[in-house]
């Protein structure tokens, strides 16, 4: 009982240089972002492994002088290994029913197959795939199936690679699970089946240092799994590590993240792909640089010719937009204050985007929401308020902000993309259908070729190409 009193009376005053100190070194090392207006999130987690063990004074001058790899469990405090065997039931049935019968069927002349487990944590995740191929492929099967599974904490790899769980790893989990791939090696503890844990190797991997692959003698993997850890990092890494996991990807493979981190992806390099409920993306392949083809274009310069047409040249009024005649004329005077005002919008809602994009959402949630307040009628503050919030994980006020755009402009396909992505996400899926169809509905009056606003240099086709793909999934 002293003992407890003497953790709970542990505390120790941190100066903000010091937090600062600390938040760029965990952000260096580890890639999870603590800076800015996270800053208290961080002293509170690191007060409260302070003031749970005895050697606190020891680990404050840790902290403050960058020696975390002497606090054991100390990823532990800055993140939640919050896991357990077939975590989103969603998930793990597209993946049994539908994604990894697939990859059997494309592998079935190879027979191997390759996943990725990146932030792994105790291990639930991967031993979960593990055992689902083993239902799929049976208990003697031959095929190669190799699972990495890294996570950047050596303390719960250790746990990983024992495999013995309590009770609250099997919550919400079938009874057979346990009963047929567990036995009981303690009272209250049960240990996974031998031939089960071989399918899994265990690695120590960070993933902003790398390397990519994390193991040698796997160059490319069929499905990588890395859910609730982008959560935690600056949109630069996210952006940099998923550009790495393309890279690595084969052919048609398969990304899972977290539902709440859907924003942070880079929908030009992964499709969409909705199954049952869940929310996949699939390796896009590369999309040309010039989206006319060499044939057909060569084929529209020499067929003119071949019959025996003239080449007209284009004029000048081919290349310059033709004044409507009957359109009232805009005086000099008025064009030019119209055009300060929008720059100055949009120089106020670059400034804003700049932020978000650094990771620094607090900071960019809180200007535009003075922005809105400014311009309670401009479609795009509420556009990028929506962003904000939804990379924030507040999928309510996310909606709110859609809504509103909306609202102002009901033509607007980025907001209508999104806020489908929100119904997806909280599984309303005949809302999701009616959004995304009033997408396709807008682009298809707009050119294949031409930019969509907002919408980070996609153009019409390739939008469209999405939104289709995510009806089709439904």
């Amino acid at each position: 009982m002293d003992k407890m009193n003497a953790f709970s009376k542990s505390t120790h005053k941190f100066q903000p240089e010091q937090l600062v100190f600390i938040a760029n070194q965990i952000k260096e090392r580890y890639g999870l972002d603590y800076t800015g207006d996270k800053l208290k999130d961080l002293e509170r987690k690191i007060q409260s492994l302070l003031q749970n063990t005895a050697q606190s004074d020891v680990y404050f001058h840790y902290l403050v002088s960058g020696n975390f790899n002497c606090i054991p469990n100390f990823i532990n405090e800055l993140t939640i290994p919050e896991t357990y065997f077939l975590r989103n039931r969603n998930l793990f049935e597209a993946l049994q029913h539908v994604i990894l019968p697939e990859l059997i069927k494309r592998k079935k002349y190879t027979h191997q197959i390759n996943i990725w487990s990146a932030g792994c944590s105790s291990g639930e995740e991967p031993y979960s795939v593990a055992i689902l191929l083993t239902e799929l492929l049976g208990a003697n099967h031959h095929w190669q199936i190799k699972i990495i599974a890294t996570d950047v904490n050596p303390e719960i790899l250790k746990k990983a690679k024992k495999a013995v769980y309590t009770e609250w790893s099997f919550r919400g989990t079938p009874s057979w699970l346990k009963e047929k791939y567990f036995s009981e090696v303690l009272p209250g503890k049960f240990q996974l089946k031998a031939e089960v844990r071989q399918m899994v190797t265990f690695k120590m991997h960070n993933l902003v240092d790398g390397p990519y692959p994390p193991v040698s003698g796997v160059q490319r993997f069929d499905l990588i799994f890395c859910r609730n850890v982008l959560i935690y990092m600056p949109k630069a890494t996210v952006i940099e590590i998923l550009t790495k996991f393309y890279a690595i990807l084969d052919d048609d493979g398969y990304l899972i993240t977290g539902p709440s981190e859907f924003p942070s992806l880079k929908l030009k390099k992964y499709k969409p792909k909705t199954v049952r409920g869940t929310i996949l993306y699939q390796k896009a392949k590369p999309e040309p640089s010039n989206p006319i083809s060499e044939t057909r274009l060569k084929k529209n310069i020499d067929s003119p010719r071949k019959a025996g047409k003239k080449v007209r040249l284009l004029s000048a009024k081919d290349v310059i937009p033709q004044r409507n005649e009957s359109a009232p004329v805009e005086s000099p005077k008025s064009s030019e204050i119209q055009n300060k005002h929008d720059n100055l919008l949009n120089d106020e809602l670059t400034q804003i985007r700049r932020l978000a994009d650094k990771g620094l959402l607090g900071e960019a949630r809180k200007l535009c929401e003075e922005y809105v307040k400014k311009y309670p009628f401009a479609k795009r503050g509420y556009f990028y308020l929506g962003n904000i919030y939804l990379e924030m994980g507040d999928l309510a006020k996310a909606e709110e902000n859609f809504k509103r755009a909306l609202y102002f402009d009901p033509n607007y396909a980025m907001a209508h993309f999104n806020l489908g992505t929100i119904y997806l996400m909280q599984g309303k899926s005949e809302q999701a259908q009616k959004t995304f169809k009033n997408v396709l509905g807008i682009l298809q009056k707009m050119e294949p070729s031409a930019s969509v606003p907002d919408s980070d240099g996609l153009v019409v086709s390739q939008l469209a190409s999405m939104a289709q793909t995510i009806i089709a999934g439904q």
